[in-house]
């Protein structure tokens, strides 16, 4: 216990230092610059991000730069807890017109496998909050991979999708060949990806990769309207559900309805769940709060308490878990940092594993205990999992009060 009340402290140093869901949370609110997208919120209540891709000269090829824009504007849309859905588009031209080829044309093998190239454009497939894509124009090669990102995909009449890197002498690198395979099947699939021929918007609609086509002029305003209608209900429950829905394409059928019933069951944990039945059966309309401790969560996920939300995971995670070797401690680590996750998450959560590997009072069980309950509450914050620790964190006082003020 020593040892966590040390740790604490130097955690509490380190989250002053790299907060970069703070920053771009800073960016985002006081209407700061980007290079390549336009940021705000709208709605009614203005409870829906969104990013508009502002690359005209370009088509909105996808840059380093611009999908690590992008990436800061997911990061400050997630701390904040008036939004509720985000709307990504691009111009009535061209919602991206791929990859910006200039900037890869010169790269080698060893640059892209040794700096895992591309990695973090997943950044749009790991938000928690529902991601909609309203496409006009052209979503060609990465501008196809960033709308099948995203959780529902609205399209322009006149919209165009394809996978053309087959003619440039390469192939999809964003999840071309493995969301388009899913989403509409493997021939159609297969042909787009072998002959980089494109599919217009009515056949997008027939094979089940976009949900709805309107009007250029209406496009935006209608996926703004989904957002909105997204946003009204709670926004813990709407990340189970997305949660749910996501699972369907990496599980079994009967693994995914095992987490659907335990996500089920979790939402009669939360007071959001009692809300919407008790509103229905009073025949009036829910009034969702988003659950105590999932306020809670939002706010120490802004970048303000980060490391006081580990250690207070911690102290609630059973003390007799432990991993086999160093070597699969390291393993584990490795394989997150590739996920691309929140930084001041990933710092916090690598100053407890040196913390906890530099003690020598530490036995060798007790270390490895260490490890996994660190593993378990890095895990918990970076996949945003919080509220149902948050409800813990409240009614067992792990925190001190004046931090949750």
């Amino acid at each position: 216990m020593a040892f966590l009340c040390r740790s604490a402290a130097a955690l509490l140093k380190t989250s002053r230092a790299a907060p970069a869901v703070l920053s771009a949370a800073r960016l985002y609110s006081s209407g700061g610059q980007y290079e390549h997208i336009l940021v705000e919120k709208r709605g009614e209540t203005n409870n829906v991000g969104f990013i508009q891709l502002n690359r005209p000269k370009a088509l909105n090829a996808l840059c380093d730069v611009l999908m690590r824009e992008v990436g800061q504007a997911l990061d400050a849309f997630e701390a904040d807890g008036d939004v509720g859905a985000i709307v990504i588009t691009g111009s009535d031209r061209a919602f991206a017109a791929g990859a910006d080829i200039k900037e890869m044309q010169n790269r080698t093998f060893q640059e892209c496998y040794g700096g895992n190239f591309l990695a973090h454009w997943n950044r749009v497939s790991t938000v928690k909050k529902p991601v909609i894509a309203a496409v006009n124009g052209f979503a060609l090669g990465g501008g196809c991979e960033l709308a099948m990102m995203c959780d529902i995909i609205y399209a322009g009449e006149k919209a165009q999708f394809g996978q053309p890197e087959i003619l440039l002498g390469t192939i999809p690198g964003a999840g071309g060949t493995q969301r388009l395979t899913r989403a509409v099947g493997k021939s159609l699939a297969m042909e787009m990806v072998l002959t980089g021929d494109r599919i217009n918007a009515q056949e997008a609609k027939q094979s089940g990769l976009v949900s709805k086509v309107y009007p250029v002029d209406q496009l935006v305003s209608e996926a703004v309207k989904c957002g909105e209608k997204i946003a009204s209900n709670s926004k813990l429950v709407s990340a189970m559900a997305k949660e749910a829905v996501n699972a369907a394409y990496e599980l079994t059928l009967a693994e995914g309805n095992r987490l659907e019933k335990r996500l089920f069951h979790a939402t009669f944990a939360t007071d959001d769940r009692k809300e919407g039945m008790t509103a229905f059966v009073e025949k009036r309309k829910a009034s969702f709060q988003d659950n105590s401790g999932f306020q809670l969560c939002l706010r120490l996920h802004a970048g303000l308490g980060i490391p006081q939300l580990l250690q207070a995971i911690l102290k609630l995670l059973p003390l007799d878990t432990y991993v086999p070797s160093p070597a699969a401690v390291m393993d584990l680590v490795d394989s997150d940092k590739l996920r691309s996750l929140p930084v001041p998450v990933w710092d916090t959560y690598t100053v407890l594993l040196h913390q906890a590997g530099s003690e020598a009072p530490l036995e060798k069980v007790e270390r490895f205990a260490f490890y996994e309950r660190a593993k378990k509450a890095y895990a918990v914050v970076a996949t945003g999992e919080t509220a149902l620790y948050g409800n813990l964190i409240l009614k067992k006082g792990v925190i001190p009060a004046e931090l949750l003020q």
